[in-house]
C-alpha cells in the first residue's frame, strides 16, 4: 500500500519531531538565564516555544519535500531504465527461443547422403593440406639451413677474395713505385743520351765546317789534274783513281769550283742544316714535355682509382 520513501520520510519527520520537543523540553526546564532566576520569572513563554516548534516543523517539511521531490525523480529515472533494461532482456529472450528452436529442427533433422559425403570430402581434403604443410615446413627448413651454409661459405669467400684484393693493390702500389722510379731513371738516362747525341751533332757539324774551310782554303789543281780527273771520270764511272799531284781529286774539284763561284752554295746549306737541326731538337723537346705531362696525367688518373 504504502511505497518505502514515504514511509522513510514519515520516520523522518517522526523523528525530528521527537527530538525537537525533548529539546524543548530540556531547554525549558533546565536552561533559565540568572536574572530570570532571581526574580522567579520564565525563560519562554508558551507561546515562544510553539512559534519555535512550528518554525522547525516548517523548516523540516521543506527539508523533506525537497528529498522527497529528488528521491522521487531518481526514482522515475530508474524505473525508467529498469523499464528498458526489461524490454532488451524480453527481446533477447524471444532471440534465444526462436535460436533454440531453428537449432532443434536443424538437429533433429537426418543428414542427406550428399551432405555426409561433402564432409567426409572436405575431413579427406583437410588430412591432405595438414599433410603437405607438414612436408613444406621441412623442406623450408632444410632450404634455410642450406642458405645459412651458402651464406657462411660466401662471407668467407668474400672475406679471402678482399683480403687477396688487398694483397694484391698493395703489390701493384709498390709494382707502381717501381716502375716510376725505373721510369724516372729511363728518363734520366734518355736525357743523358739526348744531350750526347746533341753534343755529337755539334762537334760533327764543327767538323764538317772546319772540313768545308779547309777545303776552300786549299790550292787549286792543275789543268792537267783536271783534265786526267775528267777523263777518269769518263772511262770509269765513278772509279777512285788518285792523281800524282792533289790526294783527293773530287774534293779539290769540288773546292775548286766553289772557290771559284765564291762558295754561295755552301753557306746557304749551313744555314738549311743549321735551321733544321734547331727545328729537330725543338720538335724532340715538345715531344719529351707531351710524354712527361702524359705520364703525369696517367699517374695521377691512377692515384685517384687507388
Amino acid at each position: 500500500m504504502f511505497d518505502l520513501d514515504t514511509l522513510l520520510i514519515v520516520f523522518y519527520i517522526f523523528v525530528f519531531s521527537v527530538f525537537n520537543f525533548l529539546s524543548t523540553a530540556i531547554i525549558i526546564k533546565y536552561y533559565r538565564p540568572q536574572h530570570q532566576q532571581n526574580n522567579n520569572v520564565q525563560m519562554f513563554n508558551r507561546e515562544d516555544v510553539d512559534r519555535l516548534l512550528e518554525t522547525q516543523k516548517n523548516e523540516i517539511m521543506m527539508k523533506f519535500s525537497k528529498e522527497k521531490e529528488i528521491l522521487s525523480k531518481e526514482n522515475a529515472v530508474i524505473q525508467s531504465k529498469l523499464e528498458k533494461n526489461q524490454n532488451n532482456s524480453l527481446k533477447l529472450k524471444r532471440l534465444l527461443s526462436v535460436y533454440e528452436n531453428e537449432m532443434k529442427k536443424v538437429l533433429n533433422q537426418p543428414l542427406s547422403e550428399t551432405d555426409s559425403a561433402k564432409l567426409k570430402k572436405a575431413l579427406n581434403e583437410n588430412e591432405q593440406l595438414k599433410k603437405k604443410t607438414i612436408e613444406l615446413e621441412e623442406t623450408n627448413s632444410k632450404l634455410n639451413n642450406e642458405i645459412q651454409v651458402q651464406v657462411y661459405k660466401f662471407n668467407a669467400l668474400r672475406v679471402r677474395t678482399e683480403s687477396r684484393l688487398e694483397n694484391a693493390s698493395e703489390q701493384l702500389s709498390e709494382i707502381k713505385k717501381v716502375a716510376n722510379k725505373e721510369i724516372l731513371a729511363l728518363r734520366l738516362k734518355l736525357k743523358d743520351s739526348q744531350s750526347r747525341l746533341a753534343l755529337g751533332k755539334r762537334q760533327y757539324d764543327d767538323m764538317a765546317k772546319s772540313s768545308v774551310e779547309f777545303f776552300s782554303n786549299a790550292p787549286n789543281c792543275n789543268s792537267y789534274e783536271l783534265s786526267n780527273h775528267s777523263n777518269d771520270i769518263s772511262t770509269s764511272n765513278g772509279s777512285d783513281k788518285s792523281s800524282p799531284i792533289c790526294p783527293s781529286s773530287s774534293s779539290s774539284l769540288n773546292s775548286n769550283s766553289w772557290s771559284t763561284s765564291d762558295s754561295p752554295p755552301l753557306s746557304s746549306s749551313n744555314g738549311e742544316s743549321d735551321n733544321l737541326k734547331k727545328k729537330s731538337e725543338e720538335n724532340e723537346e715538345d715531344e719529351e714535355d707531351e710524354k712527361i705531362e702524359e705520364e703525369e696525367e696517367c699517374e695521377n688518373k691512377e692515384s685517384k682509382e687507388n
